[in-house]
């Protein structure tokens, strides 16, 4: 009855907060179910029913209302009476608290315009109790206007309880945007946040989106609940559907880098247990319910997991075949899938402790529901373990570098004062192996080969990849159409009516399915190939300047005492804490390409096919004669222009995410200048000039600053070795 996304979280006293949608959500089914009342009096009468829905209501307040009422005038499939029933639940909900009571269609239509402040217009007489309900409406309206949330406190509102029925499945739920409950429970502790999606493949846009929403970008476990009958085909296109599979395929070079885990709660299975006891009572009458209940958990855990195994193949195996990348996907989530056969009947009854209706079960965990949520809340502590480690690394890195930056410059004034003709003879010997090592050539070529790599190889790569994924693609959605052909023909009318979308039934949604085959293949060698390769030479650059600043130090240490290297093995030190912070800031930069290209390249497809439904509308093509086979023919032809109008914008989307990331590693190198001229740097770090020598020959300025900086090293953490040497120790 509701497009909501219900949250619950842990509070330490009870509470809830809900935001309201505005008074078009009225609007639309009272408009809705007006149409339907004045059709119906048009065929009763004899007359015309057609109904004009844009002269029906003209204090419709938005257009998106005015198109969802045409919409549905202009719907010729059985699913149009769906949608009715449907907001004449809504109606019958919000009006008497019940979706089924019994009201006729001009009393709830009047009780609706009186809650948004319109006169009633079939001289209805509400009943006390439904004017009460109404004046709740008008409140909920207030806040939904003002786009101010609603919060109630136990503590503070003596009906908490009744209030917050109200608002998750009772009369107000149908008003419902988001309601997020706090509840001080033990299980919700520690960060665990449950939320219960509205299902997709309804007829509801909206509710699909907010779930998908939630499962590509949020989610950390996916609970999906099965009954007895397991794990079936449109159960793994529900997962395919919201995105689950691509934001796993996305992550595929890198599962850690997102991790999400799939458990299915298998439900019913107490009334199986049942059923197995009647049916083996003569056969073994000694054999207790629970022991029952014991073994079909067990066999359910076996059967989910390869129902799930071989669902998703299934759906996911296409006419080019199941790809390797994708198939990897899929045993990981076979590996890391959790099935908890639960029975909430039997736990209730066991918490209740009601004689009138005693469970067969003697335990909690005979229900496995304690199990399933120890395993949610392992969850969470993985996660959080993981912010942690993060945290610390960066910390880690950051003192790091800290301490060898402070170092550098302690050993620099510590230095004793040379004499320039010194210093310049050391400086001589420096060059001299220099250019005979080739160091400054050797590290100039492999410089301008990686700046090479990101100016030109990998946008070149990214139109190839992008170019395969569309002949992958092109395939792929010939064929998902080739499923349509058994589509009823009003249904394909109903689909080209609405832009490509319908959900009748069969369920349609062109743009989406397009893009989701559109996107599965880039998903697919981004993750493997250009996201690896990235990460591989931003890495192998930053670590070549460690290896030539190494190679100076080693002649340095070959001159004996003639030479101080302090400074410049403390150079060293700095440039491999550098290296970490460059190697995690590719690390983080690629991540978050992934994720924007993730939740923005199935916006690019939509366009083109809404327009070529329009057109088709307008020319007339979807009535008459032959009509199902021009659509699908309209259909073939938006595959060929979908693919083909994505390609452009899918290389110009990857490239321009992809230039960012060039910038945040080209600006991470320029902050660190001895990247940009490693040797010139370890060259200074040996041989200091004469200038800044007199400068640090002040005796007294030199104790200042050494006290200062011994103080800041003080300050600092121990590096992660030294605090494993002195832990040793």
């Amino acid at each position: 009855m509701t497009a909501q996304a219900l949250t619950v979280c842990y509070g330490e006293k009870a509470s809830f907060e809900v935001h309201y949608h505005s008074v078009g959500k009225i609007h639309q089914v009272a408009s809705g179910l007006e149409w339907s009342y004045l059709s119906q009096l048009g065929c009763q009468e004899g007359k015309n029913a057609e109904v004009k829905p844009e002269e029906l209501r003209p204090d419709v307040s938005g257009e998106e209302e005015t198109n969802q009422l045409i919409s549905l005038a202009n719907d010729d499939t059985d699913n149009k009476d769906k949608q009715i029933v449907e907001m004449r639940k809504q109606a019958a909900l919000m009006i008497t608290g019940n979706h089924d009571a019994d009201r006729d269609l001009p009393y709830l239509i009047d009780a609706l315009l009186l809650a948004y402040g319109r006169p009633a217009r079939y001289g209805s007489q509400i009943l006390p109790d439904d004017q009460e309900r109404i004046k709740g409406i008008q409140n909920a309206l207030q806040y939904g206007k003002n786009k101010r949330p609603l919060v109630c406190a136990e503590s503070s509102e003596p009906n908490f309880r009744n209030r917050l029925h109200e608002h998750a499945t009772g009369y107000l739920a149908p008003l419902i945007r988001d309601l997020t409950v706090k509840w001080n429970v033990e299980v919700l502790k520690g960060g665990l946040t449950l939320v219960d999606l509205p299902g997709v493949g309804i007829a509801d846009d909206v509710r699909a989106g907010i779930t998908e929403k939630w499962i590509r970008e949020h989610a950390k476990a996916i609970v999906l609940v099965v009954d007895k009958s397991g794990v079936r085909e449109p159960e793994a296109e529900l997962l395919r559907n919201t995105g689950f599979l691509n934001r796993l395929l996305h992550a595929s070079s890198d599962p850690t880098s997102d991790p999400v885990t799939l458990v299915v709660a298998v439900t019913k299975i107490d009334d199986v247990a049942e059923e197995h006891f009647r049916n083996g009572r003569s056969i073994n009458p000694s054999k207790k319910k629970p022991e029952y209940l014991a073994e079909l958990c067990e066999q359910f855990r076996v059967q989910i997991r390869s129902q799930v195994e071989l669902q998703l193949t299934k759906v996911w195996r296409a006419s080019s075949g199941l790809s390797e990348e994708k198939a990897e996907v899929i045993q990981e989530i076979i590996a890391k899938l959790q099935v908890f056969p639960v029975s909430a009947p039997q736990l209730r009854m066991l918490l209740a402790k009601d004689s009138d209706d005693p469970p067969f079960i003697k335990t909690a965990e005979q229900s496995n529901v304690p199990q399933m949520l120890d395993a949610l809340r392992h969850v969470v502590q993985i996660r959080a373990a993981d912010r942690q480690q993060k945290l610390e690394a960066e910390e880690r890195r950051f003192f790091n570098r800290l301490r060898a930056r402070i170092t550098v410059i302690k050993t620099q004034w510590e230095e004793e004062t040379r004499a320039e003709a010194e210093a310049e003879e050391m400086r001589e010997a420096l060059d001299k192996f220099i250019e005979t090592e080739k160091l400054r050539l050797d590290f100039s070529n492999r410089q301008g080969a990686f700046r090479e790599f990101l100016k030109s190889t990998i946008p070149t790569q990214i139109k190839m990849v992008v170019t395969e994924a569309s002949i992958i693609a092109r395939k792929e959605v010939y064929a998902f159409l080739l499923g349509l052909k058994n589509a009823p023909w009003n249904t394909l009318r109903a689909a080209v009516r609405r832009g490509g979308t319908f959900d009748g039934s069969r369920h349609i949604d062109l743009p989406r399915d397009f893009a989701l085959r559109f996107e599965e293949p880039i998903a697919e060698v981004w993750g493997k190939t250009l996201l690896r390769e990235i990460r591989k030479r931003t890495k192998e650059h930053a670590d070549d300047s460690v290896k030539h600043v190494e190679r100076i130090l080693a002649w340095a240490k070959q001159q004996g005492s003639k030479v101080k290297t302090d400074s410049l093995e403390a150079q060293v030190e700095l440039l491999k804490a550098d290296a970490q912070k460059i190697n995690a800031v590719g690390t983080e930069a690629v991540d978050e390409l992934r994720e924007e290209v993730k939740n923005s390249l199935i916006k690019k497809i939509e366009n083109p096919i809404r327009k070529r439904c329009e057109s088709f509308v307008e020319k007339n093509q979807h009535i008459g004669s032959g009509v199902k086979q021009r659509i699908l023919a309209l259909f073939n032809e938006l595959a060929d222009e979908t693919i083909k109008a994505a390609t452009e914008p899918a290389i110009e989307l990857l490239t321009n995410h992809f230039r960012r990331v060039e910038k945040q590693i080209r600006k991470v190198f320029d902050e660190h200048q001895e990247y940009n001229d490693p040797i010139t740097a370890a060259s200074n770090a040996i041989v200091t000039s004469h200038e800044e020598k007199l400068r640090r020959s002040d005796k007294k300025k030199r104790e200042t600053v050494l006290g200062a900086l011994e103080a800041v090293i003080n300050k600092c953490p121990l590096s992660w070795e030294a605090k494993a040497e002195e832990i040793a120790a």
